[in-house]
């Protein structure tokens, strides 16, 4: 893929995905004990809780723990998805989570894909 295709794509997800945090003010998002993780890379974790969508972004060049994950794990406190409290873990370690981006389905599915 060329460089201008990935700069393209690199945009259309940023407009799709970047709608804004579906936090409260605090930047935490309730979530259920239904939810499903699972690692893009090295650099996000995605999140599917019902209907609602969530990227995970971590401190620094993302979350080493993730390379290879086959499990990945989110700790959400009595419910809640917050920056800066909550740890995604695999088998190889853990990350703290900087930040959360709700992200739309069609966001989602893509990158699951390309995962």
């Amino acid at each position: 893929m060329s460089l201008l295709n990935k700069m393209i794509l690199a945009g259309s997800l940023f407009a799709c995905a970047g709608t804004a945090f579906a936090a409260s003010g605090d930047g935490c998002v309730d979530i259920s004990d239904a939810r499903t993780v699972s690692a893009f890379g090295t650099q996000y974790a995605l999140v599917k809780d019902n209907d609602a969508y969530y990227k995970l972004g971590f401190r620094g060049n993302g979350c080493d723990a993730l390379t290879l994950a086959t499990q990945v794990e989110v700790s959400a406190d009595n419910g809640r998805l917050c920056p800066k409290t909550s740890h995604v873990t695999t088998k190889r370690g853990s990350c703290d989570v900087m930040k959360i981006e709700q992200i739309e389905q069609q966001s989602y599915e893509r990158l699951r894909r390309r995962r």
